[in-house]
């Protein structure tokens, strides 16, 4: 939820590969900054390049805001839990298209 929060704000999210949903969240580095593996020295390295390369900064703060806006409405969260017990309903729940997966 806070990546979401910081993306709707406008500002660039760098964050650790391995964080649950959160590289799905910024796009694969897309809308946000990935550090290149799991390590601290990694993530110090990538929040160096946010704060210092400012066209990347605002190029990453931009992306995530359209996906934060685009993506997560109330409207398009509601569609993807509807696709979801649509899915569950027919049988169907193997399909993750809908950004949804069941174990």
């Amino acid at each position: 939820m806070t990546v979401l929060e910081a993306m709707a704000q406008g500002l660039p999210v760098v964050a650790l590969p391995d964080s649950g949903a959160v590289p799905w969240l910024l796009d694969h580095g897309r809308a946000g900054c990935l550090a290149a593996t799991q390590s601290w020295p990694h993530l110090a390295e990538a929040m160096h390049h946010v704060l210092e390369d400012v066209d990347y900064r605002e190029t990453l703060a931009a992306a995530g805001y359209e996906r934060a806006l685009n993506e997560f409405t109330l409207e398009s969260v509601a569609d993807q839990y509807l696709k979801a017990y649509e899915d569950v309903i027919s049988g169907d729940y193997n399909d993750t298209s809908s950004g949804a997966a069941f174990v």
